[in-house]
């Protein structure tokens, strides 16, 4: 009887591995992929957010089945589109940095960063954290405020969950702090990564300030990743959070990561892993078109350069980053069965694509893409949503307006070849 059962057992390891045999086998095209676990239905949508001068500020796209998406045109007018009723600038002022909760709750961050090109907050709480939870239908509510006096580009520089914690970090640009809140005490303690701050009226210096900011685990620890431009150099740091979740005591206890980051620009205003944690997304904002996104792999040596990804097309040279990238899927034939973290998505200004201008945001396949032109220039190969559809720099639309994207995570991915889950949360 026990052979019958290991001869069956044998057979349906057989059969299961036949099935998974177009990715095993080089020669075959289509291949197994990796299967999504949703964790919800909301899994794949992307949460951006940008300036208005009377309207909403941010918005939720349901961008979960890409394959529906028209390669190399805007999906804007089709897609669907879900705005909660106080997203807009009456309700909750400019804002840039989001943040998205193991319950879904959405997080928003006030900012003046798109002064950085013109558009100015008038937003009355500079320091001001909103909730939009789930259950609620995402709509805003004060949240946390963090000492703030606001002035041109102040604000929160950006926000970003810790899943294994449950708390939330932001980067202050007033005194150059990463705050940690404790959810849902709302306890909050701080970290000065630089000089200690001196109290004073608007934002610190740029060697001061902590734009972008992430979570990553790497084996059992947990580390906040912040970056810093100063006195030329460009650098990514981590700090590795204790036991509990809090930040470590000590002197200096910040590591530098990476060195040498490409870009010109003054601000690194995101960072993104991948599911795995061995993939970082980076991405820079300031001049509309010599702004980068890129990024880099993890290996036993530490974090190596990968590649810099080309968004939009002014002068083809693909530098029309908005400072906003996000981790996605690939998704086939209305299932989200395919390549875990392959896609993401990158806000963007002047991205051609026909006759169209495009200021909103490009779905880039992480292994790449070209600049714009040719058989398989990026107006080719990717995806696009206008966050207007009105296709020109017309203010108050346009160049400088666009902001942050942050996508609904999913639970794990799973090979179904080599069996290995990879979990997220």
């Amino acid at each position: 009887m026990k052979t019958i059962v290991n001869l069956i057992s044998i057979v349906i390891l057989i059969i299961a591995f036949s099935a998974c045999k177009p990715t095993c086998d080089p020669i075959v095209v289509e291949p197994c992929g990796e299967e999504v676990i949703p964790n919800s239905e909301n899994c794949g949508m992307s949460v951006v957010t940008h300036y208005s001068e009377d309207g909403y500020v941010a918005k939720i796209y349901d961008t979960r089945f890409n394959s529906s998406a028209p390669i190399g045109a805007d999906w804007g007018p089709t897609i669907s589109v879900f705005q909660p009723i106080n997203w807009t600038k009456m309700g909750i002022g400019q804002v840039f940095g989001i943040a998205i909760d193991k319950e879904e709750n959405v997080y928003l961050a006030a900012s003046d960063v798109y002064s950085d090109y013109g558009m100015s907050s008038t937003n009355p709480f500079p320091g001001q954290i909103y909730i939009g939870k789930k259950a609620n239908s995402w709509t805003a509510t004060p949240l946390v405020n963090l000492p703030n006096t606001g002035g041109v580009l102040n604000g929160i520089g950006n926000i970003a969950y810790d899943q294994w914690n449950n708390q939330l970090f932001a980067t202050n640009l007033e005194d150059g702090k990463i705050y940690r809140i404790e959810l849902p005490s709302l306890t909050i303690t701080t970290f000065d990564p630089w000089m200690p701050y001196t109290p004073s009226i608007g934002m610190v210096s740029l060697g001061e300030q902590v734009w972008g900011v992430g979570v990553n685990k790497e084996g059992d620890d947990v580390k906040v990743y912040f970056p810093r431009i100063f006195n030329g150099r460009r650098e990514i740091y981590s700090v590795k959070l204790d036991a509990s979740g809090a930040f470590p005591t000590g002197v200096n206890p910040e590591v530098v990561e990476i060195t040498g980051v490409p870009g010109i620009q003054e601000k690194i205003t995101d960072l993104a892993f991948s599911t795995d944690h061995n993939e970082m997304l980076v991405s820079e904002r300031g001049n509309p078109h010599e702004a980068l996104d890129m990024s880099y792999t993890r290996t036993s040596a530490g974090w190596v350069y990968n590649k810099r990804y080309y968004v939009g097309a002014y002068t083809n040279i693909g530098e029309n980053s908005a400072g906003g990238v996000d981790f996605a899927y690939i998704e086939k034939d209305g299932n989200r069965t395919d390549a875990c973290d392959e896609l993401f998505w990158a806000t963007g200004n002047y991205m051609q694509v026909g006759a169209n201008l495009i200021y909103g945001m490009e779905g880039i396949h992480y292994s790449g893409n070209q600049p714009t032109g040719g058989l398989s220039g990026n107006d080719k190969t990717d995806l696009f949503i206008d966050f207007d559809g009105v296709y020109k720099n017309v203010p108050p639309y346009g160049k400088g307006t666009i902001g942050d994207v942050e996508v609904f995570d999913c639970t794990e991915c799973k090979d179904p070849c080599s069996l290995n889950d990879f979990p997220k949360k």
